[in-house]
């Protein structure tokens, strides 16, 4: 927690809320919803971390304190898990809207999240929701019927970052910011294989006219030239 002090964040995460099971199964993650009073402890850790660096690096800024998590791990155990987690007070409790053994299937079950933010009312934290959201409306629907202070947007942004201004864009946008992506990425990591990008290159032509085919072929590329060359021949395809 300090360490992201001395770097200039705004604001220190804890994840509580991975699926992954290697991190499941050391206790990090969403394993820490089996461990409530370890997560607490950790909690408390980081505020405590935090106060002591931010008197020491005299810092003028509040620092925020987030967690990330889920509803409980085989069955939905909001009141228990989260009312627990609000006893350490965070700034914020992201919640995702399913259990660890669901991961990411079945549907986002959004009454959880709408549980949580009731616990939350009478304290300083806010509750934020995640889980299916597809649309910038459909964000703004769920802040209002769950009485949220925000919610988190994943899977719903890949290769579609409009979603946050509510806008569909144009072929031509698409393609622009596709390839922007790929710039980016070689700016960043300039000795890295561009291969580790097709998964995410995928996602840009999802409902696309031809739209297999061309995933297949940016599952193939290996520099920034094969991909303008498949965005070429995209542009006049009939």
């Amino acid at each position: 927690a300090q360490i992201a002090l001395e770097k200039g964040f705004d604001g220190v995460d804890i994840n509580m809320g991975c699926p992954d099971k290697s991190v499941f199964n050391r206790s990090g993650g969403a394993g820490l919803i089996l461990q409530p009073k370890l997560a607490k402890e950790i909690i408390l850790s980081v505020k405590k971390a935090i106060k002591e660096g931010i008197k020491k690096l005299n810092i003028k800024k509040d620092i925020t304190i987030s967690v990330k998590t889920r509803t409980g791990y085989k069955i939905p155990e909001t009141k228990e898990w989260i009312g627990s987690l609000l006893e350490a007070e965070p700034n914020v409790i992201c919640i995702h809207a399913r259990t660890f053994a669901q991961k990411y299937s079945g549907l986002a079950d959004w009454s959880q999240i709408g549980i949580a933010a009731d616990l939350a009312k009478n304290t300083k934290t806010k509750i934020f929701g995640n889980g299916d959201i597809k649309s910038r409306q459909q964000a703004l629907e769920r802040i209002k019927e769950y009485n949220l202070a925000g919610v988190l947007i994943g899977r719903g942004a890949l290769g579609n970052p409009w979603i946050f201004k509510g806008i569909i864009p144009t072929t031509e946008e698409r393609f622009m910011v596709l390839l922007e992506h790929c710039k980016k990425f070689t700016e960043f990591f300039p000795t890295a294989d561009l291969s580790i990008m097709r998964k995410h290159l995928a996602w840009y032509v999802k409902d696309f006219p031809h739209a297999a085919e061309v995933r297949n072929e940016l599952m193939q590329i290996n520099s920034i030239d094969d991909v303008k060359k498949i965005l070429s021949r995209i542009q006049v395809v009939p």
